[in-house]
């Protein structure tokens, strides 16, 4: 592979962000969430699919919450609710906050962390626990912690890394393990490491690739991992564990800012990205060719 890649269903929405959008399932439906623009309140909206495979949103599914944010948010379903993560605007402390249906995130659910950081947050559920990636700001460290409730991040679950990274870096459950890819700090090189229980990652498991990637982002699906990111268009790689290579896939000609979010559902790799034309709009599409 390595031609331009068809991407299906392809739809630019109205609603605009200056930063990455996110992507998670949650009970049956495609959630969709970004920071507004001029307001930089955090958003959530309900994605809908005709019978055409055709995608779009709900505008009776949305909405906007008081919060708000300078950076891009994360998205992860746990235990019943739909959390959305985010640094704080002004403190840049690390919160959560939980859904029950996805579009009725409530304060009451809301925690804000003492850790802090200058890049995005990233989210993923594993082994029974909602876990929260971050980088320290001041040291750029990867860090994990987890939660049993989705609001009770407890820093003796807390593990920080003696890796670096300047960018936002990806969690995901897949075979069985918590994964982290970030790009590293001064080579952006991909890097991928593995952990057992969610805050054991152990830097035997690191695998470390020629590819250099501005901005990562992961799925699982298809029986495989599947990372993606690139400066000049966007790129979608197989990792392949037994030959630590990266296999070079599907290529997107459109560009994004930041990076964009994925996500499986009905039967493919949803991918929602911020567009780089004058109003950044959010647009979706949907990745068949596997």
């Amino acid at each position: 592979m390595g031609a331009d890649v068809i991407i299906g269903s392809k739809v630019t929405l109205d609603e605009t962000s200056d930063n990455a959008p996110a992507l998670s399932v949650h009970n049956g439906r495609l959630w969709l969430a970004w920071i507004g623009t001029d307001n930089h309140q955090l958003n959530v909206v309900g994605v809908t699919t005709s019978p055409d495979g055709s995608l779009g949103i709900d505008p009776v599914l949305k909405q906007t919450m008081g919060d708000s944010s300078d950076l891009a948010p994360a998205l992860a379903s746990f235990n019943g609710r739909l959390w959305i993560a985010w640094t704080g605007r002004g403190n840049d402390q690390l919160n959560v906050m939980g859904s029950l249906t996805g579009h009725d995130f409530d304060v009451t659910t809301k925690q804000t962390m003492g850790d802090s950081s200058s890049f995005p947050p990233s989210l993923a559920s594993f082994n029974g626990r909602l876990w929260i990636g971050w980088v320290g700001q001041g040291n750029a460290q990867l860090n994990v912690m987890g939660s049993l409730t989705g609001n009770d991040f407890d820093v003796r679950t807390k593990q920080t890394m003696g890796d670096v990274t300047g960018d936002i870096p990806a969690l995901l459950e897949h075979d069985g393990r918590l994964r982290i890819a970030w790009s590293g700090a001064d080579n952006f090189q991909v890097n991928v490491m593995a952990s057992a229980h969610g805050n054991d990652f152990d830097s035997r498991t690191r695998l470390t690739f020629a590819e250099t990637i501005g901005s990562v982002a992961a799925v699982s699906g298809f029986g495989a991992l599947w990372i993606s990111g690139g400066s000049n268009g966007w790129r979608l790689y197989k990792v392949d564990v037994d030959f630590n290579v990266l296999r070079p896939g599907l290529v997107l000609s459109d560009h994004f800012v930041v990076k964009p979010a994925l996500a499986l559902f009905d039967g493919d790799v949803i991918v929602a990205w911020t567009g780089t034309d004058d109003d950044h709009h959010l647009n979706l599409g949907r990745l068949g060719l596997f």
